[in-house]
């Protein structure tokens, strides 16, 4: 039942939820409110690196029998094609580079995790370079994969595959992961040849079986940004800008940087007065996106915290508070402007489809929210993926899916507020179908924050005037904007915690995930990055929170430490050494990987790694 405005004052108040105030004070008592059903369920904690896993199931590949499909064919032919889906992820998972290759088509399109490469030597140049977890000596990877189930769509000349890979990786530490994948299979003679890969990790599945409480896991992430406090905005984006490119928007307090789906920023504001830059410290916070703040708020009153009041903040509302180390730690609820004017949204092709006019439609009618428009060519058994906002079969489910993305974006009276670029356009014919692909750039009018690239992939069938739209795949692309170094934006943060077993379960509580366990460390899966905790250590010298203060340090992900070094070390910045962050000043090698902790241009601590063992 809703509750009336009238009523929702009243009920916000029963959760200890306000709905403006000023900023809220830390209370000087760490963990002294944490409820006992937090202190009775405390995490276990991980006191030293070791191999953590099961060897026996590292390199597997396990396929689900389930099988679906329409079309021709029969079901010999549906298990060539499965059997051809196994085969590409062993021998991706094998690192058996000659081997795939006679599986993959000589024009692939490939994205996975929105990096996008188009024939067969450039995928094989970026799979060689993507991780399977961990790599201990002697093993390809430490990662299980599970198939399936596998959904076809079969034709004389090609197949469509939609389906689920559920991942086991790790050595030292373990994580789940779900992709969801898109495949096109062209035959020729006896062989199918891998024309289309599409692969994301952005969705979780709702059918899926629950995993159980204890498997760390990335399977339905949160997303988060994370905010530096600094004294001069333009000095520190010119730091900043050779590492990570240029920010997407810049105002006169704040500095957005893009690290895949979430930002890094700099900020003369910050959220609480308490944020600010104290020399040579870890001074950055985190602000954790949530889908209901309410919901959030009555987490927040089960863990005993009574920072739960709602207020206004940029684009949406936000709980300010702290964390029981007093950790600054914001949780916000993004909400999309909605304008009653006319914006007369602009679609331009560069190079516009011929003689397919329903799919060269399509971008114009996505942007104008008409989802009738689009769905028109769709029957019950369209597969409609998008990784904003879901997996679909049937036109109806997809209406609910394109809703979920538009109500993400800002909008005017005729559709979003902004235009499309169309680029990159590919189209192929087969025998009964049109295979169209493209880039679709989308660019807000008001919010470059919401600017995003897109990869389309359609699949249509029949005649120009019966044309049935058989697969719709759109996918968020996330290049990298690093300039220096091959950055790759945020690999982890870090807030240090009193107790890292109890205030592990404070997090894992607001959450809803379990972490993964390195020494003295608790590691929670984002979207895009993890959300770090370092546990306390009895040396004076370690590194410790300050409570009331925000505590928090980045990590990105860099291809060369030398080079990061030599432009950190020319700018004249300072390379500390803080126990429990690293153990060598400069190039710090680790188990696996090499890092460098170094000052900003404000004295941010702040941090770069470069992975060898993935």
């Amino acid at each position: 039942m809703a509750l009336s405005a009238r009523w929702l004052p009243v009920a916000l108040a029963l959760l200890g939820v306000s709905l403006a105030g000023a900023d809220p004070q830390y209370d000087g008592q760490p963990a002294r409110w944490l409820s006992d059903a937090v202190r009775a369920h405390r995490l276990a904690t991980q006191m030293r690196s070791d191999y953590v896993t099961d060897r026996s199931r590292w390199g597997q590949v396990r396929v689900d029998g389930t099988m679906d499909w329409q079309g021709q064919g029969d079901p010999e032919l549906a298990r060539a094609v499965a059997a051809q889906v196994k085969a590409y992820h062993r021998r991706w998972l094998a690192r058996d580079e000659a081997a795939l290759a006679e599986l993959l088509h000589a024009d692939l399109l490939r994205v996975r995790n929105g990096t996008v490469t188009r024939g067969r030597s450039a995928a094989l140049t970026q799979i060689a370079g993507e991780t399977r977890g961990e790599r201990p000596a002697g093993y390809p990877s430490s990662t299980e994969l599970s198939i399936g189930p596998l959904r076809l769509q079969l034709e004389s000349d090609h197949a469509v595959a939609v389906y689920r890979v559920a991942s086991r990786s790790g050595a030292r530490w373990a994580f789940a992961d779900l992709a969801t994948v898109a495949q096109v299979f062209l035959r020729r003679g006896d062989r199918w040849l891998l024309r289309y890969h599409l692969e994301t990790h952005e969705l979780a599945d709702p059918a899926a079986a629950a995993l159980p409480d204890t498997v760390p896991n990335q399977i339905d992430p949160f997303r988060f940004d994370f905010v530096y406090p600094v004294h001069d905005l333009a000095r520190a984006v010119a730091f900043y800008t050779p590492l990570l490119g240029s920010p997407v928007q810049q105002t006169a307090t704040h500095a957005w940087f893009r690290a895949r789906d979430s930002f890094f920023v700099l900020t003369t504001r910050p959220a609480h007065p308490q944020a600010q830059v104290r020399a040579g410290k870890a001074n950055g916070y985190g602000v954790i996106y949530v889908p209901d703040l309410e919901a959030l708020a009555a987490r927040l009153a089960a863990t005993g915290s009574p920072y739960r009041g709602i207020t206004a903040c940029d684009a949406g509302r936000c709980i300010v508070g702290w964390d029981p180390s007093g950790n600054l730690l914001v949780f916000k609820q993004a909400q999309a402007a909605s304008s009653q004017e006319r914006l007369e949204p602009q679609v331009r092709w560069v190079r516009e489809p011929i003689g397919l006019q329903v799919a060269a439609e399509q971008p114009g009618l996505w942007l104008a929210n008409d989802a009738d428009g689009l769905l028109r060519h769709a029957d019950q058994h369209t597969l409609w993926l998008d990784d904003r906002a879901g997996l679909a079969l049937g036109a109806e489910a997809a209406a609910g899916v394109l809703a979920d993305h538009w109500q993400q974006l800002d909008r005017a009276l005729d559709g979003l507020a902004g235009d499309l670029l169309l680029d990159e356009l590919e189209h192929l014919n087969l025998a009964q179908t049109q295979a169209i692909s493209y880039r679709m750039q989308l660019t807000q009018r008001e919010n470059p924050r919401q600017n995003q690239n897109y990869l389309v992939l359609q699949l249509w069938s029949g005649s120009e005037q019966g044309s049935q739209l058989r697969l719709s795949v759109m996918l968020m692309l996330h290049e990298d904007h690093g300039v220096l170094a091959s950055m790759s934006g945020l690999d982890y943060t870090a807030y240090p915690v009193v107790d890292l077993g109890l205030h592990g379960r404070y997090y894992k509580t607001l959450l809803g995930s379990e972490p993964y366990r390195d020494d003295n460390w608790l590691g929670f899966w984002s979207s895009s990055s993890v959300f770090g905790l370092v546990g306390a250590q009895a040396r004076p010298d370690a590194w410790h929170p300050d409570p009331g203060h925000s505590n928090g340090y980045v990590d990105f992900t860099t291809g060369s430490a030398e080079a990061v070094f030599t432009y950190l070390q020319a700018y004249g910045r300072g390379f500390p050494l803080i126990n429990a962050i690293n153990g060598q000043a400069g190039i710090d090698s680790q188990p696996g990987y090499r890092q460098v902790v170094a000052l900003d241009s404000e004295g941010n601590l702040l941090s770069f790694s470069e992975y060898l063992e993935y």
